[in-house]
């Protein structure tokens, strides 16, 4: 199986995929900012250029790679390492929660991340370690994470 959406990969294995199944995750395409909470709510499908899009228009920023027509599902599960990674950490470092599916069909609700005088200790240590291994997960249809505020940050070498 082949799943499919946003952006692309650079894997030279995908031209030889034949007679499976591609699943196009196209529809999942929506990017929900709530000011209030502070968070943004991603589709599997979005590219990166939509995130900084909306982003921009609501004065808030993330991790983004170089590459815009990257799904931002794919960067984040990916580890998420890009030029803006010393300002806002790694893409993973801001997801809050994500949707995926498995291979029943089921869709599956996954906590990643609590406020930390919620969680102990070793707990915060576990979830630490699992956002970073995220591309255990066959299909991530819907994140929501918490983004910055553009003027939070100093510019390097800026005026």
């Amino acid at each position: 199986m082949l799943v499919t959406g946003g952006g692309h990969g650079y894997s030279w294995s995908l031209a030889r995929h034949q007679a499976g199944i591609n699943l196009d995750l196209g529809f999942f395409n929506t990017v929900q900012i709530d000011p209030v909470a502070n968070t943004m709510t991603i589709g599997g499908s979005v590219q990166t250029r939509d995130v900084v899009g909306a982003l921009y228009a609501a004065g808030r920023e993330l991790a983004v790679g170089i590459c815009m027509c990257v799904g931002y599902a794919g960067f984040t599960l990916g580890g998420g390492i890009g030029p803006y990674s010393g300002l806002h950490g790694i893409a993973s470092d801001s997801l809050l929660c994500g949707r995926h599916g498995h291979g029943r069909g089921r869709s599956v609700h996954r906590i990643c991340q609590q406020p930390s005088s919620l969680v102990p200790r070793f707990e915060r240590r576990r979830l630490q370690l699992w956002r970073r291994h995220l591309a255990h997960l066959p299909i991530l249809s819907r994140h929501q994470r918490r983004p910055g505020r553009r003027d939070q940050h100093d510019v390097p070498g800026g005026a």
